[in-house]
């Protein structure tokens, strides 16, 4: 029984190291796009401000 129990303890600590440590890294790439959508619409925003001076 006591093995069982450290077995279980195992496989749920890393289950949830494995979880924290891939919802990390789906959030930075999340972040990631994000400033890129950010930089790309400084850019547009430019653009447009440049068309709409002519």
């Amino acid at each position: 029984m006591k093995k069982a129990r450290e077995l279980m303890r195992f496989i749920f600590e890393n289950l949830s190291h494995f979880k924290f440590k891939h919802k990390n890294s789906y959030e930075k790439e999340i972040f990631e796009k994000d400033q890129k959508i950010k930089e790309l619409n400084k850019k547009l925003n430019e653009l447009d401000n440049k068309l709409n001076e002519k």
